[in-house]
Parts: structure tokens; sequence; C-alpha cells
């Protein structure tokens, strides 16, 4: 229906360019010399990013639905940032707490049940049973994600920011004799 069109349009465009406020803080944190395009995703993050791509792709009230759950995770009051954290790993935490809470007013959680309601229908058992497969293997992709974050940056000496590899940082230079 085109209500639903509308729908993920508007949540489309809110989205669109979301990224960038991460930037300033990891220009600020880490120096500058690199752009967004050059972050380098874990394996996990690519996995959250290739199945909510293949769930656009595929089955709309699935993607709503799991669009929904990531962006639903409510902030806690008592959410804080660890002491032993630096400065510009704090800097960027918050932004994407920043972001988060920008997700947050715009209602994001509740994409899923505006979907429904605009496609007044009633969705049959298989339908519903797909929908809650797809949410929590979702969960999962997050699950994985967060662990490998967790274990990625918490090495004593993790690059941050993780740049993707350019042809030139494998070039050999030859010594002078």
């Amino acid at each position: 229906p085109e209500g639903l069109r509308a729908l993920i349009s508007e949540y489309l465009n809110v989205e669109r360019g979301h990224h960038l406020s991460l930037q300033p803080a990891l220009v600020s944190s880490f120096g500058g010399n690199f752009s967004l395009e050059r972050l380098a995703p874990l394996a996990a993050t690519d996995s959250v990013m290739l199945k909510t791509r293949e769930l656009a792709r595929s089955d709309t009230l699935a993607y709503l639905a799991c669009c929904s759950f990531s962006e639903v995770r409510a902030l806690s009051s008592s959410a804080r940032i660890p002491d032993h954290w630096t400065s510009p790993l704090r800097a960027v935490f918050d932004a994407f707490l920043s972001h988060a809470r920008e997700d947050l007013d715009a209602s994001h959680g509740s994409l899923f049940a505006d979907a429904l309601e605009l496609t007044h229908d009633v969705l049959p058992p298989p339908v519903v049973e797909r929908i809650l497969t797809a949410v929590h293997e979702y969960k999962h992709y997050f699950d994985n994600m967060n662990f490998e974050i967790l274990r990625v940056y918490s090495q004593p000496g993790a690059p941050l920011p993780r740049l993707k590899q350019r042809l030139e940082d494998f070039a050999v230079t030859p010594h002078e004799y």
C-alpha cells in the first residue's frame, strides 16, 4: 500500500546520512586522516548489514520488524561510559548515544506496529512465523556483533578507528644501503 511506501521512505530519509553525525567525533578523536568511506566494519557488523539488506529486498514486514527491534533499544539512564575509557573513546561513544537518542525521538521503534496499522491485514500464521524467525535471527546477529566489538576493541593496541587497507599499505619501500 501507498502508506507503507511513505512510512519506509520517511524512515530511510531520516536514517540517510545519520552516520555522518559520527564523523566529527571520529575526526577530533583520532586525527582526521581518514574518511568514513575508509572505515572497515568487523565481520559481524558486515553480517548485520547484509541481513538487513536481504530483508529489505525480500520481506518488507520482516525488515520493518527487525528495524524496530534494532531501534527500540532503550537508553538506560544508568548507562555510563567506563571510567578507564580514554577521552577519544568517550567522544565517539557520546556520538553513538546522540544518534540513538535521535532514533528514539523519531519513534523508529514503532515502525513494525505502524506498518501493521497501515496494512489493515490479519497476518496468516506462516507470515507471523517468518517475521518472528527473522527477528529472532536478527537478535543473534546483533549478539554476535556486540560480542565481536567487545572482543576486538578490548584488546590492548586495537586500532581505532579500524580502516580498510590501501594498496600503499602493502608497498615495500626499498632500503638504501
